[in-house]
């Protein structure tokens, strides 16, 4: 069975328990389980992070057996009712569990936390004493959100506290937001007009902390402050944070659980419901900071802390130190503007580096221009660029030109069975234009770090891209610069570089050859009877015969005008004078056979180059003097 889950914001400390979850998950049940990488749709987070949304093309049954929706996250930037119908209409074609939002019709696991969160305002009414709360909500489209600053006005109405609307404050989902905007409202110690600070989010809630700290307010002696989530960082920040305990990780757990249940067709309940719980600590003053306790519920259940509880935290600031200190290098090296070529090269490392044990990149046949708003339609072909397996010996690809139906599914018929264990799907796009995807194995980084690798993977792919693109459109335009347009032959500049080159190359080998200078016959008369059309046909068909004459391993040149040049390696005195006799006859049958009102016929001379005279300019300089020679010599036969 294979099935993926919607994550928004992988470096998010929500995101990282989910994905916890979804370990779990993969490791009792051995599925395959596909993270996809999404933003939402009308994201205003960055200037291009609506590409994101772009991966939900992907949400089929090749792909997938089911899917799991975080349908709340999905309404940050959407109305609810638009991510509703968003998950109605894709469980028509695939099966679909949505987690924390209910869908009419559509499996669901509704975390219920308005008791536990009803359950800490009270906590902080009752047995604190804080009666003049500021509440920092987010302005948001999220029901969830919108929620909780519901369930503060309900408890505020029951404890017949009058609550003063300014003392509602909106931020961010970020601790600088909070910062800013406590900043803004509060920005001296006097001006306090509060004892408490309930926060919708934890990220809010060390906003608020540090703000205090920064004011000299002492937390939670003369302020409380409490979050929401029970992130990490809740447990570990000074003072450990108040907050409710909505058991994230068992959201994605339960979510998958609840998908697979309905995949092999058990019966399960319609709307499936999670209650959080509350986690009292030293922010509202029920803990101090060396008390043993991790947290006390609000069901009076004292947690005690692990043993290893602040090494545990120590191991994990130095391990992702010198995560951190890899993404550096990975930087560092990619930082010099590689080639696809020279990328796929570097890609075994750099997934051996980042513990990627599986990993599929895909590019388009050629890169998609999105603009925000635009219908984004899923390009039908596209290539494996590199996939490797260390699970499976000898599989891997670099660099395919085969190309497959990704409209259909993400990889070619015979590597989709490949795709075990958990893995992250993310665009590759950079600006405005998208050039594929990638597939890679969620190894021992954290999520912010997964996140880093993945954004810079991204962007450098789409540099590498326009690196080789820009490489092939230099070498087009060089060659275009040292070609002559009307004949195809190399111009002087061309001729000139090429020529000495193989002059030079020739003299270091002990090997001699030919420089040969050539001059049309009779061009300006035939220009000035006939008209430069006709001129223009004549020195094409002469180039035509020069070709024939010499062999395909010389190089031949149009030197401007009526004049051309040849070197020719290891072609001797001799061997020319038959060269050019040939190329007389040539010239007669063409003026025989070609219907043409004027006739062909060039004079040329030779200037012979060995180690010690390799002077390309100077040996057509005497060529050009042997030439002369020939022609002037025709001309005396004519006038005789």
């Amino acid at each position: 069975m294979r099935i993926g889950m919607t994550l928004s914001h992988m470096e998010y400390e929500y995101s990282q328990r989910l994905l916890q979850g979804c370990r779990q998950y993969v490791e009792d049940t051995g599925n395959g389980f596909l993270v996809f990488s999404t933003e939402e749709p009308e994201s205003t987070e960055s200037e291009f992070a609506y590409q994101e949304w772009a991966i939900s093309k992907f949400f089929n049954k090749k792909n997938l057996d089911g899917i799991v929706i975080q349908t709340a996250t999905l309404s940050r930037f959407i109305k609810e009712e638009n991510a509703v119908e968003f998950v109605s209409n894709l469980d028509k074609k695939l099966p679909v569990v949505s987690i924390v939002t209910p869908v009419p019709n559509v499996p669901s696991l509704v975390v219920d936390s308005e008791e536990a969160f009803k359950n800490l305002l009270r906590h902080l009414i009752d047995d604190h004493g804080r009666k003049k709360l500021l509440l920092i909500g987010i302005k948001s489209e999220s029901d969830d959100i919108m929620q909780r600053i519901r369930f503060f006005r309900e408890v505020m109405k029951e404890k017949n506290i009058d609550f003063d609307e300014d003392h509602i404050l909106y931020a961010g989902y970020t601790i600088e937001s909070a910062e800013e905007v406590l900043e803004k409202k509060y920005p001296t110690k006097e001006s306090i007009d509060f004892d408490g600070i309930v926060c919708v989010i934890d990220e809010i809630a060390m906003g608020a902390i540090s703000h205090m700290f920064k004011l000299g307010v002492d937390v939670p002696e003369q302020v409380t402050i409490s979050g929401f989530d029970n992130t990490v960082r809740s447990v570990y920040c000074y003072p450990s944070l108040s907050t409710i305990d909505q058991s994230i990780s068992n959201q994605s757990y339960l979510g998958a659980k609840l998908l697979s249940d309905r995949i092999n067709g058990k019966k399960i309940d319609l709307v499936k419901r999670l209650h959080s719980s509350a986690c009292y600590r030293v922010s509202c003053g029920c803990l101090s900071q060396g008390d043993p306790y991790v947290s006390i519920t609000d069901k009076g259940e004292k947690i005690l802390k692990d043993r290893d509880f602040y090494s545990t935290a120590f191991k994990s600031f130095f391990v992702r130190n010198n995560q951190n200190v890899n993404i550096m290098d990975f930087i560092e090296d990619l930082n010099s503007g590689l080639s696809l070529d020279a990328l796929s090269r570097r890609l075994d490392r750099y997934m051996k580096m980042f513990n990627i044990k599986r990993s599929a990149i895909c590019l388009y046949e050629k890169p998609v221009e999105i603009n925000r708003h635009e219908k984004f339609i899923l390009p039908e072909r596209a290539r494996i660029f590199y996939a490797c397996n260390v699970d499976v010996p000898g599989q891997k690809t670099v660099n395919s030109e085969e190309y497959f139906d990704c409209s259909k599914s993400l990889l070619p018929d015979f590597m989709m069975d490949d795709i075990t264990g958990l893995n992250a799907v993310r665009i590759l796009y950079h600006g405005n234009l998208q050039y594929g995807y990638m597939i890679l194995s969620i190894g021992d980084y954290g999520g912010t770090e997964y996140m880093m690798i993945y954004t810079l993977m991204a962007k450098f792919i789409a540099i590498a891209y326009e690196v080789s693109n820009l490489s092939d459109r230099n070498k087009k335009l060089s060659i275009l610069s040292k070609t002559d347009e009307m004949t195809g032959i190399l111009n002087r500049r061309g001729f000139m570089l090429v020529g000495q080159q193989n002059i030079s190359l020739a003299s270091d080998v002990g090997k001699s050859g030919l420089v040969i200078y050539g001059d049309m016959d009779g061009l300006k008369y035939i220009n000035d009877t006939y008209g430069h059309e006709a001129g223009d046909r004549a020195i094409i068909a002469e180039v035509e015969l020069l070709k024939k004459t010499f062999r395909a391993a010389d190089t031949i040149g149009r030197l401007g005008g009526d004049e051309f040049a040849i070197v020719s390696i290891s072609l001797t005195m001799e061997m020319f004078e038959k060269l050019r006799h040939r190329l007389d006859e040539l010239c007669e049958e063409w003026n025989r056979t070609s219907n043409e009102p004027f006739k062909l016929s060039i004079s040329l001379g030779a200037a012979v180059f060995d180690s010690e005279k390799f002077n390309l300019e100077s040996l057509l300089s005497k060529a050009d003097d042997e030439q002369y020679k020939v022609k002037h010599a025709k001309k005396t036969i004519r006038q005789n």
